[in-house]
């Protein structure tokens, strides 16, 4: 043999025993490790899902501050031109 076909042997009986020992001590059967992969799916798929409503219970939230603060301003701004005509027309009347 010669040593390319050496190095590939010996890479592919390393990958043999090495999926070989895998599957000898794996922590749990296939059907364990499927359920357990599904469970920590299902876990953040809620927690994905609970932020994105948490997202759109605070966004609620900014508009609803936006909009009160938005009036507000409104307000404010016709009490103070109401003032300013006010003051004109007395300068008028005045004149």
């Amino acid at each position: 043999m010669e040593n390319g076909s050496k190095i590939v042997v010996a890479a592919l009986a390393g990958a043999a025993a090495g999926a070989l020992a895998g599957i000898l001590f794996a922590p749990a059967k296939g059907s364990e490790t499927r359920r357990m992969i599904g469970d920590k799916y299902s876990a953040l798929r809620g927690r994905v899902t609970d932020a994105r409503e948490d997202l759109a219970d605070r966004f609620q939230e900014v508009k609803a501050r936006f909009e009160d603060s938005k009036e507000a301003i409104k307000d404010d701004v016709r009490e103070k031109l109401l003032i300013e005509i006010q003051k004109l027309e007395e300068k008028l009347a005045k004149a």
